[in-house]
């Protein structure tokens, strides 16, 4: 599993690279599928959009979810237990 976050020598910035060259692939992957596919490159994009805003209930309640979850992981890291 990759962590950004090292309890000895703080952030790794090698990992944080990474992920970023690894998203950033992937989204000119589906905007080039996007583009040879519907014509349009923000197709996928939309259509993510498109879901998000349809669930927006259960992508908000994820998102606090996981920032609370993400303190008390924080918390827990840092001996506050």
């Amino acid at each position: 599993m990759m962590a950004f976050w090292d309890p000895y020598f703080g952030w790794d910035y090698h990992a944080i690279g990474q992920i970023v060259f690894a998203l950033s692939v992937v989204g000119a992957f589906l905007a080039l599928f996007g583009a040879t596919e519907h014509g349009d490159s923000l197709y996928i994009y939309s259509i993510m959009g498109l879901w998000l805003t349809t669930n927006s209930s259960i992508v908000i309640g994820s998102f606090i979810f996981a920032l609370v979850g993400g303190f008390y992981f924080w918390r827990l890291q840092n001996g506050d237990f």
